[in-house]
């Protein structure tokens, strides 16, 4: 949020003077700060769309943004909705700002506008002649020297000359080699039949599936690690449902539709928290809490606390 001044801005001026935050209780609040955090940073135009575009999916915010369980989150979410301080669709899972942040919606998709052009003209067939632009611009007069003639039979056959379209270049940048495949597959293969639960002394189980799964994902331009990252994380989720049902898969392949569509939307889960930032997590979240604690009393000198300021504390601890 550190990139948009205005929006934490206001978001300092509702701390400390909007009632909703106080009734909600300090532990959402602070979810509620880390929530406009998060839409700022991966949202577009005041609006997450969860697992759209590249964004996280809510399972990935909750269990790598939040750490909280997904039920824990979604009442959160609810929570914020029902007093309006952001907008929820639970079925869309889009998240969005809202009241005094959602000025920050408009000037965003004024932004986006701005990126495509803006407007289109209200007189599109422009020409030179009604250009206002070229109301002031020198224009010819008669008498000058005649334009060189072009050969045209030149010009034709150095444009017809055969050209590489751009697909075909970026798909043969894009074509991954077999040891780079290879490589990936033997140190993701392992982990997914740990990560689905399978026993090598009872499943037989293979993981003959991860090659093709390593090669789509580095050819969609994931780096090995990104790839392991989004394979386990994919089936870890997957087997976690499987599990609260009492129920359990018989083979890899019943993760491949999960995996693909991962690799489609680029969902890769973030890197795990190391111990260090982890208790720097647990630091800051303290210090949130006193921080609305002294607010809700009416101190308004409180500085609102930064997590990066406690990370330092956690490695030298």
């Amino acid at each position: 949020m550190a990139k948009n001044t205005s929006a934490a801005r206001r978001v300092l001026e509702m701390m400390a003077t909007d009632v909703r935050l106080f009734e909600i209780g300090a532990e959402v609040a602070a979810f509620w700060v880390r929530l406009v955090a998060a839409i700022v940073e991966f949202g577009t135009g005041g609006v997450l769309q969860c697992g759209v575009d590249g964004a996280p999916s809510l399972q990935s915010l909750a269990r790598f943004r939040f750490h909280l369980s997904e039920t824990q989150l979604e009442t959160y979410l609810e929570t914020c909705a029902k007093t309006r301080l952001i907008t929820y669709d639970a079925e869309t899972g889009a998240v969005g700002l809202a009241g005094p942040l959602a000025l920050s919606r408009r000037a965003a998709a004024s932004q986006e506008n701005g990126k495509k052009g803006g407007r289109p003209r209200k007189n599109p067939s422009v020409t030179p002649s009604n250009d206002p632009r070229q109301r002031f611009a020198m224009m010819p007069v008669p008498g000058g020297a005649a334009a060189p003639s072009e050969n045209l039979t030149e010009t034709q056959q150095h444009s017809s000359a055969p050209k590489l379209s751009l697909e075909h270049n970026s798909k043969a940048q894009a074509e991954p080699c077999a040891t780079d495949i290879d490589q990936a597959y033997r140190v993701i293969g392992p982990k997914a039949l740990d990560a689905a639960g399978f026993d090598p002394s009872r499943s037989m189980a293979n993981y003959g599936i991860v090659r093709q799964w390593c090669a789509d994902a580095l050819r969609a331009g994931l780096t090995a690690e990104q790839t392991e990252r989004l394979v386990i994380g994919t089936i870890s989720r997957v087997a976690e449902r499987l599990n609260a049902r009492s129920q359990s898969a018989s083979h890899l392949g019943y993760f491949g539709k999960a995996v693909q569509t991962a690799i489609a939307d680029r969902d890769v889960p973030a890197k795990p928290e190391t111990a260090e930032e982890k208790a720097a997590g647990r630091r800051f979240e303290q210090a949130m809490s006193e921080h609305m604690e002294r607010v809700s009393r009416g101190d308004r000198s409180s500085v609102m606390p930064k997590l990066e300021d406690f990370l330092p504390q956690a490695r030298a601890a």
